[in-house]
């Protein structure tokens, strides 16, 4: 059953995302650098960040069991998106926060900087 909603859901999230996601590849082409493109975009990667936090705290839980997991369960396939999470992922695996201020963190600076998660990141996208 899990599977099945996956495949229901995974159309329907990239098509609700999509068009925020190519507006944001159009401004970063231009030279702007690129943001995380919608709240509901951020809502998303912190969702993300709390799971990839709590997975992280595990410390049974090979990386690389770790990353597969987080793989099947977010599927979003955009270049931006998919960078942030790859961030998110190293950055959760050395933080000494509890999975949801991790979370909670990363969908402050998201939302209030509209999108510009530079600072928690530690680097530009």
């Amino acid at each position: 059953m899990p599977k099945m909603l996956l495949r229901i859901l995974a159309p329907l999230l990239s098509a609700v995302l999509a068009t925020p996601l190519i507006a944001s590849s159009a401004a970063a082409s231009a030279g702007a650098p690129p943001r995380i493109p919608s709240e509901q975009a951020c809502r998303y990667l912190a969702d993300y960040a709390l799971v990839a936090r709590a997975l992280a705290e595990e410390r049974n839980l090979s990386t690389s069991l770790a990353d597969s997991i987080l793989n099947r369960i977010y599927i979003i396939n955009h270049p931006v998106i998919t960078d942030v999470e790859g961030r998110i992922r190293m950055i959760a695996r050395g933080d000494k926060r509890t999975a949801q201020e991790f979370s909670l963190a990363f969908l402050k600076e998201c939302v209030s900087r509209d999108g510009d998660v530079t600072a928690f990141l530690g680097v530009s996208l």
